[in-house]
């Protein structure tokens, strides 16, 4: 299993259980607890911030302000960072880890 899909699976379960504010602590404390921010963190952001997407739409609540790209880049910009990946490489990190991801998470809440 990837860490990709691990991050998924974690994400996919905690929100089954816990709803958006399980994502939303388990995102915050995936940033905050863990010592060199890791990609995981970012996988876990990107499935909660497209769960939350979807969940908004279907039942047409606001999205979750957490999960906005102000606050979303803001986070993850640090991960970047300590790996000294610069804006163009991450925006097409991004671009192809973020479709891997919602199809992994359209997968899991079938």
């Amino acid at each position: 299993m990837t860490e990709m899909d691990k991050a998924v699976d974690m994400t996919v379960s905690t929100y089954k259980v816990s709803g958006m504010t399980g994502l939303v602590e388990m995102t915050s404390d995936c940033y905050d607890k863990t010592a060199s921010k890791e990609f995981i963190c970012v996988y876990i952001d990107l499935a909660s911030r497209y769960i939350d997407q979807r969940m908004s739409e279907a039942f047409n609540f606001p999205p979750t302000e957490f999960y906005q790209d102000e606050q979303f880049g803001a986070r993850i910009s640090g991960v970047f960072i300590q790996h000294d990946i610069n804006m163009e490489k991450c925006n097409e990190y991004l671009r192809a880890a973020t479709p891997a991801i919602n199809k992994i998470v359209d997968h899991k809440l079938q």
